[in-house]
């Protein structure tokens, strides 16, 4: 049971003021800007302030800001114990520091809310810190000092503190940081120490019902201003100082000149792993004067709940609102904007009622649909609100398996169960399941990793937590705090779970609820054929449930074929086995999931495009590179409509390829071939669209590339002052050889000389064995996908690859080569796992090699947005500043010099021979035929078009495509008509 004890209230404490600088503030023009709406008007803005709404992370309320989404939740998910930490309401917020995990070094996370603001507007803004000094339990950042439990307090080491603080923030219209108020810092020397039961401070301590001891609650108030260029990311307030001033009675925070957004936030700073389990509820942002946003509210359906198939219409209204006896703002009907899934709609909306109280309707919500709205609106002083909602129409009656109900007792199960706290008839609760027959989990061993537990079940066997989302309506109707929506969690790939049912018969679609941080995760939903109840089961692949990432929120996801397609499902009458298998070769498990539902089928399907090959839609990580891959084939199919043959459409790199197609079938269902490019980086995209104005499209990445290119290894850079090796031959770990880089050579003095060959600064990291003479460049096996040299060539059998790691921004490494001579596209395989990066470069040493003084010519760079991991490594192309793919001539001996712009891995570098597109198509009578020529190139096709006038009407393809290979072909037409143009498409 959830209850709040009584606490004392301590003084506000307010940091002296160490330091005065005069802020220059520059006036800007405000630029409206798209923020979330204020919830009222006169008082706290905040949406959600005391944390007790659930899920506590949603849009249009607070949003985490965190490495780990796993680090910060609300109170009563992070909290085992059966007497909350909260102080007032049934909610708080939990945190806990990042560990190391995410990113290296000092860092802080945040949970925030931002509101639209104008110069001028007052605030004030506080909020209610406390920490448990002693807990019988385990709460995530707990300092463990009393196995399972320990104290929650701030903690500091030698590499600084773990502290806690309330913020205020304003930005400008190009987000940059204006002006900054903080509460006092909450430090380890402000909370003092605890040994057990033991309190080592000056504060105030509770005891609760249960025995567990925390700090009585401290009101945190905003009342420090700070120096803003003491204000950076990562940085501990209490050690970077920088108070220019502190409010006294009657002063408020006040937004400066040029300020358009007001954020408020709760902060956690952590130097490294100290310990720290803050708690805090209560929150106020109360905006005392100056005009304000319109409110965006008494939204229908509204998010907070499931299965709203009731709804036929979307509703809201939009109120205006001031404050401190500013005029109140009105509202436009052309100044509310609303899209749905992606589309503008705002064409589509229904307006009633005066302009300072707007009663707007979106008609028309389909059943059995999912929803993303977001609404818009700008009020007459120009301030901006919004906000996003999702929400389902699905209908209450959906047949639901939750997620800890998988079956027990080799195979037993409930039909319809009821969730309970504790054992009873028809209830989960206290029930075990038999390991590799109901479930099996962390290959087979059934041991829960560390810092995970088991709720509800007695196996111990499945990771779970209590999940901080919105409350299924059999949770809600057991009217019991200690009865809630659960996850499984910690959930590794090939964890499975079995669920035992007689699910409901006809056409269904299945959707996962879930949380998840890595998109692409899966899990796979399979149908047990025999075994049932036993250790021997054979199952088949229905789909899969292919996660997004979802942060700290909850999603719905269908569940799809490989290619996207949803799937329906249709089980046999009677009882069924379902099961839940975790990941899939190369990926791993969705990470937490909830339960899953049966909705309704219908017949609103698009096409569904099936049968891809190559099939890359979802690629394991380092493989499915190099292709050997003449034609892309699909299929296309209606089970509900019709497809015409000429709206299926196949785009490579932007070009339709449709003209070259070839096409077999009816228009229910497609078999299409087209020829693909060779050597190169491939972006496909097939649409198709039905008789009924349905579409569905299909996207993937591949490459055609051949091993042949001419290929620079990133560990093979220059030795001995500008010396190399043509063509060298992979050794390493195997034996030195004359022609290879490994250990030096045969006589192991082909060193890299610092400043000529390379430069690279020695961070410590051990070498490797590959080039242990060159102290500062980190060679490393790489996990890439492992080329054929590599297997086998002329030297050794079963090299190792190795990779150049621990590049640092502004390092080079040269490379000479004699090149063959031509012009070639650059491909660098490129790693990094610290984000995104840019600017690294390749540069053409023009003058000094094998000396100090060189001089080079920038060729271009390589950036990747979707950098993903150390030894997660991606196709990433040479551009110029303009985004194009360069294109550079080469021939002879050349040097290149690649240069870090940021921390990331290479592994090599491919040399790509250019398409020369530059193609002249001539045409010639040859008594009644017209004959047209042109040039080929090996790798790509050529179709010939053609129209008889100009002014109208499309291309017509005027023959199959023709594979070029380097001779120049010709394709034939009959004379015929006065006139007729003529086109060449090239792919």
């Amino acid at each position: 049971m959830k209850i709040n004890e009584e606490t004392q209230q301590i003084q506000s404490i307010n940091q002296a003021l160490s330091e005065r600088r005069r802020i220059l503030m520059a006036l800007v023009s405000a630029i409206i800007m798209t923020f979330v709406a204020m919830s009222g008007r006169a008082g706290n803005v905040l949406v959600n302030p005391s944390f007790d709404a659930s899920p506590l992370f949603a849009s249009g309320s607070w949003s985490q800001h965190a490495s780990e989404t796993w680090s910060m939740s609300s109170a009563t998910a992070a909290d085992p114990t059966s007497v909350k930490l909260i102080r007032s309401g049934a909610n708080g917020l939990w945190m806990q520091g990042l560990y190391g995990n995410g990113q290296g070094g000092p860092q802080t996370s945040f949970a925030a809310q931002d509101f639209a603001c104008t110069p001028g507007n007052t605030y004030t803004a506080d909020a209610w810190y406390s920490a448990y000094t002693y807990c019988k339990s385990h709460i995530g950042g707990d300092d463990g000092s009393d196995s399972p439990g320990g104290s929650g307090l701030f903690q500091a080491d030698g590499s600084g503190n773990e502290d806690g603080w309330v913020e205020v923030m304003f930005f400008n219209s190009g987000n940059v940081l204006l002006a900054d108020y903080k509460s006092f810092i909450v430090t380890p020397a402000f909370v003092g120490t605890a040994t057990g039961t033991n309190y080592n401070g000056t504060l105030p301590v509770v005891t609760n019902s249960i025995s567990n001891i925390y700090l009585a609650w401290i009101d945190c108030p905003v009342t420090n201003q700070y120096d803003i260029t003491t204000v950076t990311p990562n940085t501990d307030p209490a050690v970077a100082g920088g108070i220019t001033n502190t409010l006294g009675s009657g002063q408020y925070i006040t937004a400066p000149p040029g300020a358009v957004k007001v954020e408020f936030r709760i902060n956690l700073y952590q130097a490294a792993f100290e310990a720290g389990a803050p708690f805090w509820d209560d929150a106020t942002l109360n905006q005392v004067g100056g005009v304000s946003p319109s409110i965006i509210g008494n939204i229908s359906p509204d998010g907070t709940k499931f299965f709203n198939g009731a709804s036929s219409n979307f509703t809201f209204n939009v109120t205006s609102a001031s404050t401190g006896g500013a005029p109140l703002p009105t509202n436009s009907t052309s100044s509310v904007g609303i899209v749905v899934n992606g589309v503008n709609e705002t064409g589509s909306l229904q307006f009633s009622g005066p302009s300072t109280n707007l009663a707007v309707t979106l008609p028309g919500l389909a059943s059995n649909s999912l929803y993303t709205i977001s609404v818009s609106v700008t009020n007459s002083a120009g301030l901006v609100s919004s906000k996003t909602l999702n929400f389902d129409t699905f209908p209450t009656n959906v047949f639901i398996v939750s997620a800890e109900d998988y079956d027990y007792t080799n195979g037993q199960f409930f039909e319809n169960p009821t969730p309970t706290s504790a054992p009873a008839p028809n209830s989960y609760n206290g029930l075990a399941g038999t390991l590799g027959v109901d479930m099996s989990t962390y290959g087979g061993t059934g041991v829960l990793p560390g810092g995970a537990s088991q709720l509800v079940r007695s196996d111990t066997n499945v990771a779970m937590q209590k999940a901080d989302d919105i409350q299924l309506p059999q949770y809600l109707a057991a009217n019991d705090p200690n009865v809630y929506n659960v996850q499984i969690a910690y959930n590794n790939g090939g964890n499975w779970e079995n669920y035992t049912r007689n699910y409901p018969a006809g056409n269904y679609l299945v959707y996962l609820r879930y949380n998840n941080n890595n998109a692409g995760n899966v899990e796979r939903l399979n149908v047990l054929t025999s075994g049932y109840g036993t250790s021997t089961q054979t199952s088949n692949n229905i789909g899969e449930f292919i996660g997004a990432n979802t942060g700290a929120g909850y999603a719905w996801v269908p569940l799809t074929d490989a290619f996207g397609n949803k799937v329906i499902v249709n089980l046999s009458a009677g009882q069924n086995t379902l099961q839940l298998l975790s990941g899939s070769p190369g990926v791993g498990g969705i990470a937490n999931f909830v339960d899953f539902i049966f909705v309704p089928a219908g017949t609103g399907f698009p096409p569904v495009i099936n049968n891809l090959s190559p099939n890359n839609v979802n690629p394991p990580v380092n493989a499915n590179i190099f292709l050997n891959v003449t034609n892309i084939t699909f299929s296309v199919s209606s089970a509900f409509s019709t497809v015409a043959s000429n709206n299926i459409h196949a785009l490579v790199n932007g070009v339709d390829l449709s003209p070259f197609a070839t096409i077999s079938g009816n228009n229910t269902n497609w078999s299409v071939s087209v020829p693909s490019p060779q050597n190169q980086l491939i972006t496909l995209v097939i649409n198709a669209t039905d008789a009924g104005g349905l579409s569905n499209s299909v996207t993937e990445t591949f490459d055609t590339f051949s091993q042949g290119n001419f290929i620079i290894e990133a560990e093979d850079f220059d030795f001995n002052a500008g010396q190399f090796i043509d063509n060298p031959v992979p050794t390493y770990p195997i034996s030195t050889a004359t022609n290879s880089y490994y250990a030096g050579g045969v006589s192991q003095t082909n060193a890299a000389v610092f400043n000529i060959d390379y430069d690279g600064t020695y961070d410590g990291e051990a070498l490797s064995g590959y080039r242990d003479l060159d102290n500062g460049v980190k060679c490393e096996v790489t996990a890439d996908f492992l080329r054929d040299k590599f297997v086998s060539n002329s030297v050794v059998t079963g090299a190792s690859d190795l990779d150049v790691g621990y590049w640092n921004g502004g390092q080079w490494l040269d490379y000479t080569r004699t090149f063959p001579a031509n012009q070639y596209n650059v491909y660098g395989r490129l790693a990094g796992g610290n984000g995104p990066f840019n600017n690294t470069t390749l540069a053409l040493v023009t003058a000094g090699r094998g000396t100090t003084n060189q001089t080079t010519q920038l060729l271009g760079s390589f950036a990747d947005a979707n950098a993903a991991g150390w030894q997660t490594w991606h196709w990433v192309p040479m551009r110029d500043t303009n985004g194009n793919l360069v294109t550079v001539s080469l021939g002879g001996v050349e040097t290149v010099q690649a240069k870090s712009g940021n921390n990331l891995n290479a592994n090599f570098y491919m040399f790509v021979p250019a398409f020369s597109p530059a193609v002249q198509l001539t045409a010639s009578l040859s008594g009644p035929s017209i004959l047209l020529k042109f040039p080929t190139q090996a790798g790509h096709f050529y179709a010939v078009l053609y129209k008889n006038s100009l002014s109208g009407g499309s291309w017509q393809p005027l023959s199959t495509p023709v594979a070029g290979d380097g001779t120049v072909k010709t394709v034939t037409d009959t004379v015929a008509g006065s006139q007729r143009f003529y086109k060449l498409q090239i792919e």
